[in-house]
């Protein structure tokens, strides 16, 4: 797994090497797209010749290329399903990926102690504090009390077959049963790239 991992880690730097190379600052070249568009349109509409009408073609083309680039990231960014069906690049797709990166942020907790934390350290150790209580045993040298009912037990086969690794084969099953739209692992890549590689 750590040799499998440094490959990811490989694999997500180039990703991002070459999507700066590539692809650049999506939102500027959009606007650059619709500059040449707007003049291109401007030119035809003066000339009305052959050559201003191909490259008001090549224009059009131009900027609808870099529209769906800068719809494809905040598809991506969104993470809604949803987008495909129909919406594109609004103002109702930018207000939701405000509004769950704005979910997602914690600005203030409250402490056991009922006061209010709002300091990024304090929240931090608080929630250090938290967990690792919550994870430790207080209850060493203490019996559990006796339970009414009796706990089922599994056979030696099936205490094996749980213990042992997952196949190759159940591996590949469960990752392409999942959807290639879903949110991204910890190590920044999604389902759908396991999918297409």
């Amino acid at each position: 797994m750590e040799k499998f991992f440094r490959k990811l880690m490989c694999v997500r730097k180039c990703l991002r090497r070459w999507n700066k190379e590539t692809f650049g600052h999506i939102f500027s070249k959009v606007k650059r797209a619709e500059e040449y568009l707007l003049q291109c349109e401007q030119t035809y509409d003066n000339l009305r010749g052959e050559a201003s009408r191909i490259k008001l073609g090549e224009a059009r083309a131009i900027h609808a290329k870099q529209l769906s680039i800068e719809g494809d990231f905040w598809h991506q960014k969104s993470a809604m399903k949803w987008i495909q069906l129909g919406d594109a690049n609004t103002t109702f797709v930018h207000s939701v990926v405000r509004q769950r990166r704005n979910s997602n942020f914690i600005s203030r907790i409250k402490h056991d102690s009922r006061a209010i934390l709002e300091e990024p350290s304090s929240i931090n150790s608080s929630a250090v504090e938290f967990f690792s209580t919550l994870f430790t045993s207080e209850r060493e040298g203490k019996l559990l009390p006796a339970l009414p009912f009796a706990i089922p037990q599994i056979s030696s086969g099936d205490k094996d077959s749980l213990a042992a690794l997952p196949s190759l084969e159940e591996i590949k099953l469960v990752a392409f049963s999942m959807s290639a739209e879903s949110a991204l692992g910890s190590n920044g890549f999604g389902t759908g790239f396991y999918h297409s590689c």
